[in-house]
């Protein structure tokens, strides 16, 4: 390029990478022991929801709820995903979406401390952080304009830390989500929201700003 400076050409370098169609180079990392750690996070954030000791039986009846299976599904899809076994990681995928009706997209990157209530008519594409609550029916992903590999993450919402999202809320937009977001049930999220808040309403917007959530560990 005429002209340019180093730095410019490193900025339209970085440019160059993040448009690549080759998604393999966002794909996090992923170990299959990690894995295993954030399922055994999202068992314990289950049963902290319902208000049940971690005893040996709860432990074993909540890992057997389609909740629970569901999310070892996404679990396993998104490892082979990271590992670049597509095919492996879309059978996983598939078999969540027949048998349980949650489409929760391999490139889906989610931290531990997942609750998910009721998977069916669940759908996300988007990177979560963790101790996230699904209560069910949600769509989480693109907003207008699609799958836009430059912006968002593989095109769904970059959202934070302690995020609940009631029934049947969506949150449609590229933008990012803050941390500690409450969003009502049956709301409509189409733009980015800041740290702190409880939205309401199609389209949602802040009816209320929370006390920032002490930091615990999943």
């Amino acid at each position: 390029m005429l002209g340019c400076s180093p730095a410019c050409n490193d900025a339209q370098r970085l440019v160059d990478s993040t448009l690549m169609s080759d998604e393999s180079d966002l794909r996090p990392s992923m170990t299959l022991r990690k894995t295993l750690r954030y399922l055994g996070a999202d068992l314990h954030a289950r049963l902290r929801l319902l208000e049940k000791e971690p005893t040996f039986s709860a432990k074993l009846l909540n890992l057997m709820t389609p909740s629970m299976l569901a999310i070892t599904c996404y679990r396993l899809s998104h490892w082979l995903f990271c590992r670049k076994w597509e095919f492996l990681s879309k059978i996983f995928y598939v078999a969540n979406c027949v048998l349980f009706g949650c489409d929760i997209t391999p490139a889906t990157s989610i931290g531990p401390g997942f609750n998910l209530m009721h998977p069916v008519g669940t759908m996300v594409n988007a990177k979560i952080g963790k101790n996230a609550t699904l209560y069910g029916m949600n769509a989480v992903g693109a907003g207008v304009g699609g799958q836009r590999m430059d912006i968002g993450w593989f095109g769904g919402p970059l959202i934070g830390d302690d995020v609940v999202l009631g029934h049947s809320a969506k949150v449609l937009t590229h933008g990012r989500i803050g941390n500690n977001v409450f969003v009502g049930a049956m709301s409509l999220v189409t733009k980015p929201l800041p740290d702190d808040v409880y939205v309401f309403g199609i389209p949602a917007k802040i009816k209320k700003h929370l006390k920032p959530r002490v930091p615990q560990d999943a």
